[in-house]
């Protein structure tokens, strides 16, 4: 059994973060976002692909964490939308990222393993891996989509 797993690198220009490799189901580049008046801080504003409704949850606000809040706040230049998957019981539902440039994948191992940045990223990671000297948390996205307030 191979201790190797192949990642998509999601990057806003600011913060790194990774998700499990089938978990990325589509890019969008340039795509129309709509604003959701009465949200949560966290998940303001959604997109429309394929007849569903993607929310889009801003990492920031979802951690509550003064320390990274300015580093995973999306930027003012939302070039990208990665569309994720994850399972409920119903099937598979979306969720959505904003990025300003295309994910990428790279294989990670055992070897690449490394403490979160901070407690808050416990909540909502798998786990993390250190990559270019940066730790980079792998996201649990059923997590991070099914909890209903901010991680404290």
């Amino acid at each position: 059994m191979s201790d190797q797993a192949q990642v998509w690198i999601l990057d806003n220009g600011q913060k790194k973060v990774s998700i499990a490799f089938a978990e990325l189901v589509a890019v969008i580049q340039k795509p129309t976002i709509y604003n959701l008046p009465y949200a949560h801080s966290w998940s303001y504003c959604f997109a429309y692909w394929q007849n569903n409704i993607i929310p889009i949850i801003d990492l920031s606000a979802r951690l509550i964490t003064k320390t990274e809040a300015s580093l995973l706040s999306t930027t003012n230049k939302e070039d990208v939308l990665c569309i994720l998957a994850y399972p409920v019981k119903e099937g598979v539902a979306y969720g959505g990222f904003l990025t300003q440039a295309l994910p990428y994948d790279i294989n990670i191992n055992n070897d690449m393993a490394c403490h979160l940045p901070a407690p808050e990223w416990q909540a909502i990671s798998r786990s993390c891996f250190s990559y270019q000297s940066e730790a980079i948390p792998i996201l649990n996205i059923s997590a991070m989509y099914t909890a209903t307030t901010p991680m404290e």
